[in-house]
């Protein structure tokens, strides 16, 4: 069936992909990695409002939801530093508010050295460096 026009009544409209566009940001947030770490390129993709690739996964990958954790909780700062401890104790209380068995600090800082943020050990305690918890709202 058509409208007067000649298009198809069924045919979805879906604008055009500007595949070149696309090239480019993929480009940039590859950049983005290699400089500054996957971190850095996540939010280079949310930036360029390419996709979010975990829309449909709980977790992003990590058990407990630490990922979703930590990108929900805390933003990069370079002359930041949160107390492990204090993070965990966070983590601890963000997951079990969202329903999710949260993982025990060992695993927690192993999800964390996968974003590749630095730790830095102090006094018998442990930061994690580059970070700071984002303000609420």
């Amino acid at each position: 069936m058509t409208d007067d026009s000649g298009t198809a009544i069924d045919d979805p409209i879906t604008p055009a992909i500007n595949w070149g566009e696309v090239a480019h940001k993929l480009s940039l947030v590859d950049h983005a990695r290699i400089l500054f770490g996957m971190r850095a390129a996540r939010q280079m993709w949310t930036d360029l409002g390419l996709p979010s690739p975990a829309a449909d996964r709980r977790n992003s990958g990590a058990p407990g939801g630490v990922i979703d954790f930590l990108h929900e909780a805390t933003r990069q700062d370079m002359f930041g530093e949160i107390k492990a401890t204090d993070l965990h104790s966070l983590y601890q209380s963000w997951a079990e508010s969202r329903g999710i068995v949260p993982c025990g600090p060992s695993a927690f800082g192993k999800y964390a050295a996968r974003e590749r943020i630095a730790v830095r050990r102090s006094g018998g305690d442990t930061f994690y460096c580059g970070l700071r918890l984002k303000e609420v709202p």
